[in-house]
């Protein structure tokens, strides 16, 4: 069957919202909620907007058909607007293109997107799954509040983030911490979408974990790259993170495939990121690996199994030489604040 397509639009008015119900054939209430069609699915979207410069919009649907969402690149303004995008079911929703490159980051675990309005890009959704999302609309103005209370890490992040020319795009799996504070938002807005208040609170600390732990990887330095060698190196992140769960290709073949020589793939990367490649892919994977026992119950054979680990013994070595504790402990504690 093919794909239904669907524009999704940015979240900056009740009237964008209204134009998306218009698209999938549904009604807006007054509740800023969408009522799946029985036609197209069941389950709900719903909208909201906790503050000026913010909105949130909560998927929790099962789709009758293969569905990809586009979203088309939005000219950059004085007011540039940014979509931060938490998928809480990566199996059945995966990101497919940003610009003209296809993505092939099928992940596990559950995964977080910042990206430009100026970015244009697509979701998959799969069929007779349940897809549950929270995509936050932020404008930079809300960005900048969040900087002046001192939330977000980094004076000159705001330079950063919101002049630059260059597409945005950041993406990274989310922490434990991230999990449970999406889960904590998810509960709040399905039960009951007027407590503004904790949803804020929430959204805080998911935006500024999010900052915190991709631009702690990124020293100062970083940004006197040109931007054609910065763009290039996330390309090659993008590579390794699709490769968590495999055998991770030569960092010759990974430099050819971004259009860059080995020592400079090397150079740029440890620039931006404060360490090895190898180091950085490791550091990934050991975290994927604590949130698949954790998350998903996987025994220590079958979490060594879905990495590619052919002996076991070898991912226990470096789980452990990166944790501090055996994958062993994980499985009997199960409550990773005990270990941290």
């Amino acid at each position: 069957m093919a794909d239904y397509q669907v524009h999704i639009t940015r979240l900056n008015s009740d009237r964008s919202f209204q134009n998306f119900a218009e698209a999938i054939s549904a009604e807006v209430s007054q509740q800023n909620l969408i009522t799946i069609n029985t036609s197209m699915g069941k389950g709900f979207i719903r909208k909201l907007n906790p503050e000026r410069g913010l909105s949130l919009r909560l998927w929790n649907v099962i789709l009758n058909q293969p569905t990809r969402l586009f979203k088309h690149a939005i000219s950059a303004t004085e007011n540039k607007g940014f979509n931060l995008v938490y998928i809480l079911t990566p199996e059945y929703c995966q990101l497919r293109t940003i610009g003209t490159h296809t993505q092939f980051n099928n992940y596990d675990a559950r995964t977080s997107y910042l990206l430009a309005d100026d970015v244009a890009y697509d979701f998959e959704i799969s069929a007779f799954h349940p897809i549950q999302v929270i995509d936050l609309s932020i404008s930079s103005e809300w960005l900048k509040l969040q900087f002046k209370r001192k939330i977000l890490p980094f004076a000159d992040l705001w330079e950063r983030t919101v002049k630059t020319d260059a597409p945005f795009v950041l993406s990274d799996i989310c922490s434990t911490t991230v999990n449970l504070t999406i889960n904590e938002l998810f509960e709040v807005i399905i039960h009951d979408g007027t407590r503004n208040e904790t949803v804020n609170s929430l959204v805080a600390v998911l935006v500024s974990e999010f900052f915190k732990k991709m631009f702690n990887r990124q020293p100062a330095e970083a940004y006197a790259i040109k931007d054609v060698h910065f763009e290039k190196i996330m390309e090659a992140e993008n590579i390794l993170l699709a490769h968590l769960q495999k055998n991770l290709p030569s960092l010759e073949q990974i430099a050819r495939s971004v259009a860059l020589s080995e020592s400079t793939f090397k150079r740029h990367f440890k620039a931006i990121f404060g360490k090895s490649i190898y180091e950085y892919y490791l550091e990934k994977k050991m975290d994927l690996a604590k949130q698949l026992m954790l998350e998903n119950a996987l025994s220590v054979n079958e979490t060594a199994e879905r990495l590619g680990y052919e002996k076991v013994s070898n991912f226990i070595e470096i789980f452990k030489k990166h944790h501090g504790y055996s994958p062993g402990v994980l499985k009997k504690k199960r409550t990773p604040d005990r270990l941290d």
